[in-house]
């Protein structure tokens, strides 16, 4: 009995020695918050005994299908930041709720998560009575509220887009934003008492009855409608912070919002499928460089793996799509635009698949003169080509969507 009692004081005395606790969401369940066994839950881990006031819980990369009822005076900070780590209810309702019923933002922290609503759901998104909201996106669906506050919050660093109404404070100095984009949503994006305060774009500091750094211009992210929401060079959010804020990762005065300018951001990503070709290669659409509406260097949008000498172009617009056509995918939605025929090259002799199409869509910027094809604008291409041996004797690689930069 007494060794027992020894084992059990031990690890008692063990955990009550722990501060920081780990969850995972690919973890084992419930697991017991060591880097070795982390909690698969983060209301879990809030909700242990031996969670207690002061306490941090790091919370890994990926998609958290729950929903936060925070009360105690802990930090919930995720290792990787917003863009990769979210939480997704898989049940409507309020999604987050910070609430220590302590005044003054009570040293309740939740740190750098996408916050998602289920669609449909006309629910607020993020209340807060008290405690702090940073680094984090509320990301809405259109409908409903992004955040409300009923007494002291803190809202640092964080974006607040899409939704019907952004953010609504129910008293004027209940709400400190700082660093902080409200834009992009229906109705309005910020309201005091009731009084519309709409189409702010970025706060600098201070409370709702005081605001100085009032930015009222477009972030200018590379791709809002793709959600990636870091800033182009251009964006007046660069270096507009609140200048007592902690230093950017680059050294330079804090920016605004959730994502901090990177000058080495690739601009560009893949998606869509590509349709398999008739000697059983598939074509891989890729791109070096910048999109750029200025620069003299190239933005070269390359497909390889294809057939050795054939015609082919490169089509665009300012949408995706992805739609079973011809055997394979039309990855762009009308209205397209076309370049002009292109040829693959490739080994002399047999047909191969050591054909491939190169176009410099910068220099197509400058010649083409296009009124959509601006700063800030959001493009998807395609390739297409000549197979004669394929359904509709045509192939289609995947797609490409960029952001065109100054």
């Amino acid at each position: 009995m007494k060794l027992a009692l020894l084992a059990l004081a031990t690890f008692a005395s063990a955990a009550s020695a722990q501060s920081t606790w780990y969850v995972d969401d690919s973890a084992l369940p419930p697991g017991n918050g060591t880097p070795a066994s982390p909690f698969a839950s983060i209301q879990y881990a809030h909700d242990r005994p031996t969670t207690l006031a002061g306490h941090t819980l790091v919370v890994a990369p990926g998609t958290y299908g729950e929903r936060l009822n925070l009360t105690k005076r802990i930090t919930v900070r995720s290792s990787g930041g917003a863009l990769v780590t979210a939480l997704r209810p898989v049940a409507a309702g309020t999604v987050v709720k910070l609430d220590t019923t302590i005044d003054h933002f009570a040293e309740l922290v939740l740190d750098g998560f996408t916050i998602h609503k289920l669609g449909g759901d006309a629910s607020v998104c993020v209340q807060g009575t008290s405690g702090t909201l940073r680094r984090c996106i509320v990301l809405g669906n259109g409908l409903g509220l992004g955040l409300l506050t009923n007494y002291d919050l803190a809202v640092e660093s964080c974006l607040i887009t899409g939704h019907a109404a952004g953010m609504f404070s129910t008293y004027v100095n209940f709400v400190y934003p700082k660093n902080t984009i409200v834009v992009g949503n229906t109705l309005y994006d910020v309201d005091i008492l009731n009084n519309d305060t709409s189409k702010y774009c970025c706060y600098g500091t201070g409370s709702f009855a005081a605001t100085p750094g009032l930015v009222t211009a477009d972030p200018q992210w590379f791709d809002a409608s793709g959600h990636d929401f870091h800033l182009l060079s251009s964006s007046p959010c660069i270096d507009a912070g609140n200048p007592s804020s902690p230093l950017d990762p680059d050294g330079s005065r804090a920016d605004i919002g959730p994502v901090a300018f990177d000058a080495t951001h690739v601009a560009f990503a893949s998606y869509c499928t590509a349709k398999t070709n008739s000697l059983g290669c598939v074509p891989a659409i890729s791109a070096v460089g910048t999109a750029s509406a200025t620069a003299s260097v190239p933005f070269t949008i390359t497909c390889s793996q294809e057939l050795n000498h054939r015609p082919g172009l490169l089509f665009y617009g300012s949408n995706p799509l992805q739609t079973a056509y011809q055997g394979g995918w039309l990855c762009v939605q009308a209205p397209t635009r076309r370049t002009g025929l292109l040829d693959s090259g490739g080994n002399a002799g047999a047909d191969d698949c050591s054909g491939s199409y190169t176009f410099d869509f910068n220099e197509h910027i400058r010649v083409a003169g296009e009124a959509s094809l601006v700063p800030g604008a959001v493009v998807h291409v395609q390739f297409w080509s000549r197979d004669p041996g394929a359904s509709a004797n045509t192939n289609r690689s995947d797609a490409l969507r960029f952001t065109i930069a100054p």
